[in-house]
């Protein structure tokens, strides 16, 4: 697991905070991964523009 990334047992805690996807519209993204992504802004004080990157290179340099 990386270490900007929310636990199984703190996900569990938070999950049901979110509202249900609806029927119809655009498909949301997945919860976990946005507050994933959140939380590495709020902790390492990188531009928001830099999440994609950052985040998609240290989860396939973890693989």
């Amino acid at each position: 697991m990386l270490r900007h990334q929310l636990t199984d047992e703190q996900w569990n805690l938070i999950w049901n905070l979110f509202p249900k996807p609806k029927k119809t519209g655009r498909a949301r993204r997945d919860h976990r991964d946005v507050m994933d992504r959140i939380l590495w802004i709020l902790r390492t004080g990188a531009p928001w523009r830099s999440v994609g990157i950052c985040i998609v290179t240290a989860t396939l340099s973890n693989v």
